[in-house]
């Protein structure tokens, strides 16, 4: 009896032990938290301590209402290593500039030298196909233009008390070279006419010589080439506009005028082309004998004429 007692104490006890352990584990054992994300440690938590970590956590920030304004996302916020920016030096800033003006400048030679403008800065005029020598009797048109070498100005009114012989001419023209020696000739043997010469090409001294395909616009360096190649004694000068030719109804090369002491004019050489010599000494004493209209300073000079 004691013993069966003690047996069913014994058997109770060991069950008591036994269902104490399932208990024992059944109820989930509590983990240290880590340093690991809260999100995989709460995962392995009970209720009541994931609920303790939650509340000890801090809170994330509320999403942000449409109308706020939000930081860029980074892809935006950080710049490419292809789109940054080096700084230039100055010396590079320098040559960018340098090589702006050259472009720019290059430019406008391409386009003056399509559209035919002059080292003066306009283009060039032309003939009128209407023109008509002046005739004698008609008073000639008195001008004022840069003449060869440094660009002085010479006006026929300076001249007014002389007779003047007044030479259109191009410094491509052939006749116009080989009249230089005639012309020169009379400005030698008569000491009171004075002889002057006046372009009237829109073209350079090597218009000729190509057969017509350079067609550079003529400016004073045309001029020169043509006094110092041919000895030109008397004052060239240049008129780019062509102003002075059209005044004079000028119609070919060389056209010659003969203008008295009176500044009228008394002939000219029409369509002819050269002049010679002799028929110049005949007109030139056919416009001495005009009288003097009124009182003139005979001893006018041109005060920067390279010759007389």
């Amino acid at each position: 009896m004691s013993d069966s007692s003690s047996k069913s104490r014994q058997h109770a006890g060991t069950s008591g032990a036994r269902a104490a352990r399932s208990t024992t584990s059944a109820a989930p054992k509590a983990k240290p938290v880590t340093n690991r994300p809260a999100g995989r440690t709460v995962a392995r938590l009970a209720p009541q301590a994931r609920a303790q970590l939650a509340a000890r956590a801090p809170a994330r920030p509320s999403p942000r209402a449409p109308g706020d304004s939000a930081p860029a996302p980074r892809n935006q916020r950080t710049r490419r290593r292809g789109a940054s920016r080096v700084p230039l030096s100055l010396n590079q800033i320098v040559l960018l500039a340098t090589l702006v003006v050259l472009a720019g400048f290059g430019a406008l030679v391409y386009w003056q030298s399509r559209s035919g403008a002059g080292a003066s800065g306009y283009t060039p005029g032309q003939l009128n196909n209407s023109n008509n020598p002046l005739a004698a009797g008609t008073p000639a048109p008195d001008f004022s233009l840069p003449a060869a070498p440094n660009g002085h100005l010479v006006s026929l009114s300076q001249y007014r008390g002389k007779v003047v012989i007044l030479e259109f001419f191009a410094p491509w023209c052939p006749h116009c070279r080989n009249e230089v020696s005639v012309l020169n000739s009379v400005a030698s043997a008569f000491p009171t006419v004075q002889v002057l010469s006046v372009t009237a090409t829109p073209y350079g001294f090597n218009y000729e010589a190509s057969g017509g395909t350079d067609k550079t616009p003529i400016a004073m360096a045309d001029v020169k080439q043509f006094v110092s190649t041919f000895n030109v004694s008397y004052p060239a000068m240049l008129d780019t506009p062509l102003k002075t030719g059209n005044a004079y109804g000028v119609i070919g090369y060389p056209q010659i005028f003969v203008i008295d002491r009176n500044g009228t004019i008394v002939w000219n050489n029409g369509t002819e082309g050269e002049t010679n010599y002799t028929e110049l000494q005949g007109v030139i004493d056919l416009a001495q004998a005009e009288p003097l209209a009124t009182p003139t300073h005979s001893s006018a000079t041109p005060a920067a004429s390279p010759t007389k």
